[in-house]
């Protein structure tokens, strides 16, 4: 027999009580206080939810069990349902010359433009024989196709060396954003397109800093000036690309952000980035917080809510809105390091999944699956409705620093 929390809630009573379970079969019964205690603790465990929260938002509480979005599984709807994966960087159209023009991406970030019906895509791209952890020598390379999952062509280096992490998205007014992490050192270690049908990607050695966007506070967007990251923006996803310096003020930790934003209904700007902490006099973890500004090009975006938004350790956050709150994926570092994800139903109090949303294999459908070692980076990519399209990853199949990486589609079951 089932009952409603709100019959159940009614046992509660100092002796006997008697109850109408009019949703059973109008059957009357004698109860104890004890064994209503008894029996609600039991109905509690057999019910996967209370309300939407306890379905992380990804499904609506009904009747006590969460009926999941068609992206979700699991009967509390915390596992993405994930289908066939596409390669989509380095180009799967050819194959380097030589060990040298070798190249590895480490997460991509994708946008439709239906001036030229077109998906854009931004992947960050390393030299695999010369890179350290993904980063070194990195540069933002811009690809187009005529299908989400490829194949992609290159176009440009969007943004040159030293340059990772990149995330795109579109202001209310029209703007396009591409939002990254610099990274400060100067290197003469070559650069990589992973474009190995187009013929031009053999590494070119370059030393110092390499040319950047022009900007009259910070001519190289490098964050020389005391930024915390870095705003890209231009009014096409072909570029020009100009520079926007923001600063989170925090103190007594160092920024590593790798920023994520998104626009609110009025026009506001809300950002999960990463703050670097202290673990020890000798390392460093880091978790996920959020700012806000009244609009991108606010110089200062404020922390909004708790400083972190969950006690799990974390980097590279992705956060969006759905109808029912916000959202966030990020790369756990701990077990099963993959896969971290929280969820707030305003924005300011947030919980976070103990599991993982996915994990380190990925399908290719007929061809097999790929048991990775890392798969980081995450980002959602999205429907005209909202609803969750897909999931972009960076991931690497040995411990090699970065060498074995590439940047991954991977659709997500739709609904019908």
């Amino acid at each position: 027999r089932t009952f409603s929390s709100a019959s159940l809630l009614t046992l509660f009573s100092n002796g006997p009580l008697f109850f109408w379970a009019s949703e059973v079969d109008q059957m009357a019964f004698c109860l104890t206080a004890r064994s209503a205690l008894l029996l609600l603790f039991l109905f509690s465990v057999a019910c996967a939810c209370f309300e939407d929260v306890d379905c992380w938002l990804n499904g609506d509480c009904i009747n006590g069990f969460c009926q999941c979005d068609a992206a979700w599984d699991g009967p509390d709807c915390s596992i993405l349902a994930e289908l066939a994966s596409f390669q989509l960087w380095p180009s799967p159209l050819g194959t380097p010359q030589n060990v040298s023009e070798l190249a590895s991406s480490w997460g991509a970030s994708l946008l439709y433009s239906a001036a030229d019906d077109q998906w854009h895509a931004f992947f960050d791209v390393v030299c695999a024989a010369y890179t350290w952890l993904h980063v070194q020598a990195a540069v933002i390379v811009h690809a187009t196709a005529s299908a989400i999952e490829g194949p992609f062509e290159f176009h440009d280096v969007a943004l040159p060396k030293q340059s990772i992490n990149p995330h795109v998205v579109q202001a209310p007014a029209g703007t396009y954003l591409l939002a990254h992490r610099r990274r400060h050192e100067s290197t003469s270690f070559p650069s990589c397109t992973g474009a190995y049908n187009v013929g031009h990607e053999y590494p070119v050695l370059e030393t110092g800093i390499s040319r950047r966007p022009a900007h009259p506070s910070d001519p190289y967007c490098d964050g020389t000036n005391g930024a915390t990251f870095s705003l890209a923006y231009s009014q096409t996803l072909n570029g020009p690309w100009m520079c926007h310096d923001v600063i989170i003020p925090v103190n007594g930790s160092e920024h590593n952000p790798n920023p994520s934003l998104m626009f609110q209904p009025d026009g506001s700007v809300m950002l999960a980035y990463t703050v670097v902490v202290a673990a020890s006099p000798t390392n460093t973890t880091s978790f996920i917080s959020i700012a806000a500004a009244p609009a991108w090009n606010s110089s200062v975006y404020k922390p909004v809510g708790p400083l972190y938004i969950t006690n799990q350790t974390g980097e590279d956050p992705f956060l969006w809105r759905s109808r029912r709150g916000y959202h966030v994926v990020f790369h756990k570092f701990g077990p099963p390091f993959v896969g971290g994800y929280a969820v707030s139903p305003d924005g300011t109090t947030w919980r976070s999944v103990p599991t993982s949303i996915y994990n380190l294999t990925v399908s290719w459908g007929d061809a097999g699956s790929t048991d990775f070692i890392r798969r980081e980076r995450p980002e959602m990519l999205f429907n005209p409705d909202g609803s969750i399209r897909g999931l972009l990853t960076g991931c690497e199949l040995f411990e090699d620093n970065g060498h074995s990486s590439l940047s991954v589609y991977t659709p997500i079951r739709q609904a019908g």
